[in-house]
């Protein structure tokens, strides 16, 4: 069952990556002022995001089955416990995935917090420049 939890922390540290490049690649076309690329970058991270929750769960479904627990408690059940109560080289190898994990989602946080911000500087711009064109008139019945 260990060998089954590292491969699904490998799988979920795969995802991760996938998502840390995405969101990358979008804060490059929000800088850009690449629309399409945004669009296309965006559907993607949604496919990944999907493919992670389901990694997620069947994650969750795996602990409860093999250590006897709850939903609720295989999802509060955090890795460092778990690394806690092995040896050797598997103490080493899920000690090394969840400080990878945790340096994926905090980059990924942090890209997707700037990424945010660039948003609403162009939704911004955009609405200003707007302004400029109507002299602050709504001549058109479309919300930016």
């Amino acid at each position: 069952m260990l060998s089954k939890l590292i491969q699904y922390m490998e799988y979920e540290k795969i995802l991760l990556n996938q998502l840390v490049k995405y969101a990358e690649l979008q804060q490059e076309s929000l800088r850009a002022f690449d629309v399409k690329s945004i669009e296309q970058y965006s559907e993607f991270q949604d496919k990944v995001s999907v493919k992670l929750k389901l990694a997620e769960k069947e994650r969750i479904d795996m602990i409860m089955s093999w250590m006897g627990l709850t939903k609720t408690e295989a999802m509060s059940l955090k890795l460092s416990t778990i690394e806690s109560k092995l040896k050797g080289n598997n103490f080493k190898i899920v000690s090394n995935l969840r400080t990878k994990l945790s340096e994926l989602t905090e980059k990924l946080n942090s890209l997707n917090n700037n990424n945010r911000i660039l948003i609403n500087r162009t939704k911004n711009s955009v609405q200003n420049m707007m302004d400029i064109f109507t002299n602050g008139r709504n001549i058109f019945n479309v919300k930016v």
